[in-house]
């Protein structure tokens, strides 16, 4: 079985809802919109992980590299193998595939009038026609 994974970061805080008190709870339930967020789109929650990153402190700072830990939400999903057999568990047998596919009969070919199909080229002035130039400004 192979899957593919996606890390996203861990909510940094816990935003006020209504019903729920304290910040460990807060902070509980932006975990979980979090999680069932990506478990929606069809994500399997892993684990979470803490990682050091390093970042430099920008142009005028004085602090040239600086070491932060960064929390992260690990999330998975089976591809390639299983999913194969997913599509052929959906999708019906050969015979019924056949039967579908089989050529259509058709009626005689129609004669093709020449004459009444326009004809493909450079455009001409026809001495008949009625076209006359637009009024207007000489050019």
């Amino acid at each position: 079985m192979r899957y593919e994974y996606r890390v996203i970061a861990a909510p940094k805080a816990a935003p006020k809802a209504k019903g729920v008190k304290g910040v460990d709870e807060r902070f509980a339930l932006a975990m979980a919109e979090a999680i069932n967020n990506e478990a929606a789109a069809g994500w399997e929650y892993v684990r979470a992980e803490s990682l050091p990153c390093a970042a430099s402190g920008g142009f005028l700072s004085r602090k040239k590299r600086e070491e932060t830990m960064q929390h992260m939400l690990i999330f998975r999903r089976q591809i390639g193998h299983g999913a194969r057999e997913d599509y052929l568990a959906e999708s019906p047998p050969p015979e019924a595939m056949a039967q579908e596919l089989r050529p259509v009969e058709t009626g005689p070919a129609d004669p093709v009038d020449s004459a009444a199909e326009p004809r493909l080229g450079p455009a001409r002035r026809d001495a008949d026609s009625n076209v006359r130039p637009i009024p207007g400004p000489q050019r």
